[in-house]
């Protein structure tokens, strides 16, 4: 509760008398990490996640949560080991599937997706009936009367499809790019300038990547079977911890960071994941994020969006009340009462229009939520956005 409200002294105090009860507490040695890397205090953290993890080697939380402090410690080969790791764990155990319900667009994903990688050798004909199970289960959802995404399924039916929950069959190389990630060419003045004169902070970044990187990121999301997140709307995620970390990610995030200094200050990165979504569905609800700064780019190329007035993103110049927790201001369940206080506080819509390798960067207590989505529906086609959460709320 202190380091939800912002008191670190008192949460770091309090984790540290749990522990003298019992040093073996590792969830209180992760929060104790967690506490300390908002605290600035880095070492002590990464010291705190390895406790944790020598006494529970598998604990995922502090897998991901040392990934993320190598990385602000430069170290992102052993980032990026750390949060592979915690996503073998998650999603590539081999275990048997016990899920009591699948999302259509789940298994619509994984169909277009392992076609996609089988017809081009990057998949081995052992896994061809793999696909065909896959098929077979989307037809027979397709003929259940249920109208929704999720769907209640016994665990029997999803066995011939384990992979998808299971596996990561394949992970595309997204390696450090030598000659940077970040466009060399962009007007990094007049761009802090045009963010920092709009009060809350919003602006757009045009031709963000490198044509190298950009090309690398979507093969690694077109190519890598980590989409393991699913969402009633249609749209499907990857987390740093789902095998989503690569040093590609890493260097674009601490570029960006370093490139625009007067924009992301001393806040490093705490969050990122990428969503690929469904044209037959929308996309997120309106929401909030617990951070200072919010980057949102998009990769698919500009010819999948069939209309160029729409696809991107919708940002409400009114911040989330400080009051407000995050369950407030990012839960579905929440979207009357923030349109209603939207409303209230008379806040104006910003909409920037979908552009491939267009980046939106905005205060993360502005609400926001994706525009209409209108794309092609081949698979290369899907929509991917990628999003980079900076900082830590209060600190914004």
């Amino acid at each position: 509760m202190f380091k939800e409200e912002g008191r670190l002294e008192e949460a770091i105090d309090s984790y540290r008398r749990a522990l003298q009860l019992k040093p073996t507490h590792v969830e209180a040695l992760n929060n104790l990490g967690l506490a300390l890397m908002e605290r600035g205090t880095l070492r002590e953290a990464l010291s705190s996640f390895e406790q944790a993890l020598a006494i529970m080697p598998g604990y995922v939380k502090a897998l991901y949560n040392l990934g993320v402090a190598r990385s602000w410690a430069g170290d992102d080969p052993t980032a990026v080991a750390c949060l592979q790791k915690a996503a073998d764990i998650k999603h590539n155990h081999g275990r048997p599937v016990l899920e009591s319900t699948v999302y259509r667009s789940r298994i619509a994903h994984d169909c277009e997706q392992i076609q996609y990688l089988l017809d081009r050798s990057l998949l081995g004909e052992e896994h061809r009936p793999y696909l065909y199970e896959l098929h077979r289960l989307r037809k027979e959802l397709d003929r259940l009367p249920a109208p929704g995404n999720r769907v209640a399924i016994p665990p029997e039916t999803l066995a011939p499809v384990a992979p998808s929950f299971n596996r990561l069959l394949f992970r595309a190389p997204a390696e450090h790019r030598p000659n940077g990630a970040i466009n060399p060419t962009l007007d990094v003045a007049a761009i802090e300038s045009r963010y920092l004169s709009k009060q809350p902070e919003v602006t757009f970044i045009d031709d963000l990547l490198a044509q190298e990187a950009l090309d690398t990121l979507r093969r690694f999301c077109w190519e890598s079977t980590i989409w393991k997140a699913d969402y009633e709307n249609g749209y499907i995620g990857a987390f740093l911890g789902d095998g989503f970390a690569t040093p590609l990610l890493f260097q674009i995030a601490e570029e960006l960071r370093l490139t625009f200094p007067r924009i992301f200050k001393q806040h490093r990165l705490t969050q990122a994941w990428a969503f690929k979504h469904d044209s037959t569905r929308r996309g997120l609800n309106i929401h909030a994020d617990a951070a200072a700064v919010n980057v949102n780019f998009w990769i698919t190329p500009d010819d999948a969006n069939l209309n160029p007035d729409t696809g991107g993103l919708v940002v409400y110049d009114k911040e989330a009340p400080q009051s407000w927790n995050f369950r407030d201001y990012n839960s579905d369940r929440n979207k009357p009462k923030i349109l209603e206080w939207l409303k209230e506080v008379k806040a104006q819509a910003v909409k920037i229009p979908y552009r491939a390798n267009r980046a939106v960067v905005f205060n993360s207590d502005l609400f926001h939520e994706t525009d209409e989505v209108s794309f092609k529906t081949d698979y290369l086609s899907r929509r991917i956005n990628i999003t980079l959460l900076y900082g830590y709320r209060h600190q914004g």
